[in-house]
């Protein structure tokens, strides 16, 4: 058996939800198929100044009609003709839906599965929404770029649930499944609360808006009324300059060489996020580890299961949680097995045997 993974990013180098969630879905490849050969093929990595370059005429071709701003942006002709002329797979899986342009390069009659990380037309359409007609048409355009290559493909993996409703009743036809991300690793034991230090950790790529702007409004509109007893600890590309403002009880960390050092040293995860789509890989990892989750609605959205998981929505309530003592017992409860094994390799081969048989 011979799988081949058509991936929009390079899971041997690169930090940040989508290489994270592809690790995981070639782990599950391997175990569903027993000694089945797993080759990942990336689109292939460019300059700063050649990614902004492309950006920009990629955004002019689709205002010309050509492709989609997006799909323009990641079309390969390196990647293009390596499939036109490779050897023959038994599996396609095209992870990114960015890459749906390779349909027509691959080989006739071996099965397609598209793994959706988000619904692009759905983060389009927030992303260019200041763009006006702009942004709508071209939000538009993808979606119906991306439902006739989803049709085409006939099947779909989405991380998100609510997304793949979502895609459900866009294209009914669709075959479709939820994989929520998974990690092959052990778990490790989160940091036990032995009352006292309240410690708090946010992990993400600083460079990356939406993570950004969730920390400083966190960091403005809810820490100053945080106990002098919590402290925060902010980890991932960017992290020691968005920390390094002068926040009282705040430390920046940069890039930790190993993730689970962040579980260790925690006692729960913040995820203040209002803008993006799909899953969010850091909150499945806090909870495949133990590790509680305190996290706006926006950010909640797409887990199958919000056990482990307090929402609150507006500054004033994550401001009456911080200070008002509930964030003691939050750090207390233990996340439930159920919801820590839903993010494991065996569970998602298990949901993948379920849909490919």
């Amino acid at each position: 058996m011979r799988i081949l993974v058509l991936s929009v990013v390079d899971p041997a180098n690169g930090v940040g939800g989508g290489w994270t969630a592809t690790r995981g879905l070639l782990l599950v490849s391997e175990a569903f198929y027993a000694g089945a050969e797993v080759e990942c093929v990336a689109v292939p990595a460019r300059s700063r100044l050649r990614h902004g370059i492309r950006q920009v005429v990629s955004f002019l071709e689709s205002l010309a009609g050509g492709l989609p701003a997006k799909v323009a942006f990641n079309v390969s002709v390196p990647m293009q003709d390596r499939e036109r002329n490779g050897a023959r797979p038994d599996l396609y899986v095209i992870n990114g839906s960015d890459l749906l342009w390779l349909l027509p390069d691959l080989a006739v009659g071996v099965p397609v599965v598209v793994v959706e990380h988000n619904l692009e037309y759905r983060l389009i359409a927030e992303q260019t929404k200041a763009l006006g007609w702009l942004g709508r048409r071209e939000a538009a355009r993808h979606k119906e770029y991306e439902g006739a290559g989803l049709k085409r493909a006939g099947r779909a993996i989405f991380l998100a649930a609510d997304e793949h409703e979502q895609a459900r009743r866009d294209w009914p036809a669709l075959e479709a499944m939820v994989m929520p991300p998974v990690f092959g690793y052990e778990p490790v034991a989160p940091l036990a609360y032995r009352g006292g230090e309240v410690r708090l950790a946010f992990l993400a790529n600083l460079g990356w808006w939406p993570n950004r702007d969730g920390l400083d409004w966190f960091l403005r509109e809810v820490w100053p009324a945080a106990p002098e007893t919590v402290r925060l600890d902010v980890y991932g590309p960017g992290s020691r300059e968005a920390a390094g403002a002068g926040y009282r009880g705040v430390t920046g960390h940069g890039v930790v060489a190993d993730v689970t050092e962040v579980w260790r040293n925690c006692h729960g995860l913040i995820a203040p996020i209002w803008l993006g789509a799909g899953v969010k890989i850091k909150i499945a990892e806090a909870l495949y580890n133990g590790v509680p989750v305190l996290a706006t609605p926006r950010a909640a959205q797409g887990l199958t299961s919000l056990e482990g998981v307090t929402v609150r929505e507006t500054a004033e309530e994550w401001r009456l949680f911080l200070s008002g003592g509930g964030i003691e017992e939050w750090v207390r409860t233990p996340v439930p097995e159920s919801t820590r094994s839903a993010f494991s390799v065996a569970e998602g081969t298990a949901r993948l045997r379920e849909f490919l048989q």
